[in-house]
């Protein structure tokens, strides 16, 4: 399970995906050498880990677009962090979907087609060095995110 004090939800959030920071590209300076990794989980929390070689650890959660509920109904599903990758740029991939139940679609077992409504999202998350060398992916102020939109093909939703 995380904790993240903006969970609003009182079912658990559980870790879905997590990249490895790739090297040390973006942080040459450090002191001692840390393991980044992003983590995404299943209310659409983004994590950025940080664990020491001696086990200290430190943890953020990033805003991105797609963080805070769309509609004021709470039924309505909120996105779930499917796929993450770095990029050699410093810049983080976020694949995102979900599935909005169709309620009043009626169970039909010789029916392939699944009447509830399939939503992917993209984003993608730079950090912001103004050519700074000295990165560090735990400032949540220097990431700027853009939105891709719905990218992903169909069949590669969950």
């Amino acid at each position: 399970n995380v904790s993240n004090e903006d969970a609003t939800d009182s079912s658990p959030q559980r870790i879905t995906c997590a990249a490895v920071f790739p090297g040390s590209s973006c942080n040459d300076t450090a002191q001692e050498p840390n393991t980044i990794f992003a983590f995404g989980t299943n209310k659409g929390s983004l994590g950025i880990a940080s664990v020491s070689a001696l086990g200290a650890a430190k943890v953020i959660f990033l805003d991105h677009p797609q963080s805070f509920q769309e509609d004021d109904d709470e039924d309505w599903p909120c996105w779930k962090i499917t796929h993450l990758n770095w990029l050699e740029n410093c810049s983080l991939a976020v694949g995102l979907s979900r599935v909005i139940v169709d309620a009043e679609a009626e169970d039909d077992e010789e029916d392939e087609d699944d009447p509830n409504e399939h939503q992917a999202s993209l984003l993608m998350g730079a950090m912001i060095t103004e050519g700074d060398d000295d990165v560090d992916p735990l400032n949540s102020s220097l990431w700027s995110w853009s939105e891709m939109g719905d990218v992903v093909p169909f069949f590669s939703v969950p």
